[in-house]
């Protein structure tokens, strides 16, 4: 099957995967992110607005061929966390 790795944040061009509706999601993840460039655990992937657990499986989610999930990265610490500095 094929689906469709979307920025959430930043633009970007879509990813376009082909994948076996057996692969997990963590799995899926670490590969978006080698393409992308970005330390895996700051990346995070939402199926219909749900943000979606490593071991869970395309198939499990019902995620169909040409379906979409939003790639979502966050920073690591950031400016003022924890700081009380609003």
């Amino acid at each position: 099957m094929k689906i469709r790795i979307v920025p959430a944040v930043g633009g970007g061009a879509p990813i376009e995967l082909e994948v076996s509706p057996n692969a997990t999601i963590g799995a899926i993840r670490t590969k978006v992110s080698a393409m992308k460039k970005l330390p895996p655990d700051t990346t995070r992937l939402t199926y219909k607005g749900r943000a979606l657990k490593d071991t869970e499986t395309l198939q499990s989610l019902g995620v169909q061929d040409g379906d979409k999930l939003v790639l979502i990265t966050r920073t690591v610490g950031g400016y003022g966390r924890g700081r009380g500095i609003c």
